[in-house]
């Protein structure tokens, strides 16, 4: 019970930002192994109770609630830091992968690269000045290869929209090589 408890706990917290498709299938078997064993636990812990009636026995069964209690923490805080309100929100749809940045009220964001299999995060803080986002990272999962953007209108009209977050240099000339275009979907600035 507590090694599949406290493995789940590290699972969820170190992994919080990474993603796969059978991770779900993963924690469900660690679930399930966890309340498993803490029923039988706390079903033993009950009998040696009424035996002796020593609180003593009841030890691995706060373990366990404490185990749970983590758990509940890790998740509050999980949900707690992407909680503030999305003001520019954005993304690059390559088909079977792609990527998309959030940017949030409270100066910081999130950049997803992912694909069917699965996902990665990366969040970080940012400053926007007129169209000009400067990031505090200078490379993002070999996809953003800069820590400036900048938001600009484009000609053609990609799913009704016409904005788009580009890649630029120092001097804020658009990076042409290796560079993706992120179509603006949300813009509360």
């Amino acid at each position: 019970m507590i090694l599949s408890g406290l493995y789940y706990l590290y699972f969820t917290y170190v992994n919080a930002n990474e993603f796969f498709i059978f991770d779900g299938f993963v924690y469900f078997v660690l679930i399930l192994v966890f309340f498993i064993f803490f029923g039988f636990t706390l079903k033993n812990n009950l009998i040696r109770y009424h035996k002796d009636k020593s609180m003593k026995n009841f030890i691995p069964t706060f373990i366990g609630g404490f185990i749970i209690f983590g758990v509940l923490v890790v998740i509050f805080y999980l949900w707690y830091r992407d909680s503030s309100e999305v003001i520019l929100q954005a993304n690059y749809d390559g088909d079977i992968n792609g990527y998309s940045f959030e940017f949030r009220k409270d100066g910081s964001y999130l950049f997803e690269n992912g694909s069917v299999l699965g996902r990665s995060q990366f969040r970080g803080k940012y400053k926007i000045k007129d169209s000009l986002i400067f990031l505090d990272k200078n490379e993002i999962d070999n996809v953003v290869k800069t820590n400036q953007l900048a938001i600009r209108y484009i000609s053609e009209n990609i799913n009704g929209k016409n904005k788009v977050i580009v890649q630029i240099d120092k001097k804020h000339n658009r990076i042409e090589d290796k560079y993706f275009d992120f179509v603006i979907n949300i813009d509360k600035r």
